[in-house]
């Protein structure tokens, strides 16, 4: 993979189970946000336990230098059944 680039996500095709996989982009969900005529874009993230992974975190930093997101976050489960809590990745990690 080359550095500095932003590459579309393609679909994968499994031949042997036949199964054609269509989420296989980064981050998992985009969100708008409307701030008064503006739109904020965010990215966000789903981990089960709210962890990313080293070519995860190189890819947020990407994501945002280049001010393609304005903040990426970062969804796990909560603790009562069907809580989600989000966390914001330069809170976390920068």
């Amino acid at each position: 993979m080359r550095k500095g680039r932003l590459i579309p996500a393609k679909r994968k095709f499994n031949p042997f189970l036949k199964i054609l996989g269509l989420g296989t982009g980064f981050p998992d969900f985009i969100a708008f946000r409307r701030k008064g005529k503006l739109y904020e874009i965010m990215g966000v993230e789903v981990k089960a336990n709210g962890w990313l992974d080293k070519s995860e975190k190189e890819k947020c930093r990407f994501l945002l230098d280049k001010k393609i997101f304005g903040k990426i976050l970062i969804a796990k489960k909560g603790k009562k059944r069907g809580e989600i809590e989000y966390t914001d990745f330069k809170e976390k990690y920068v």
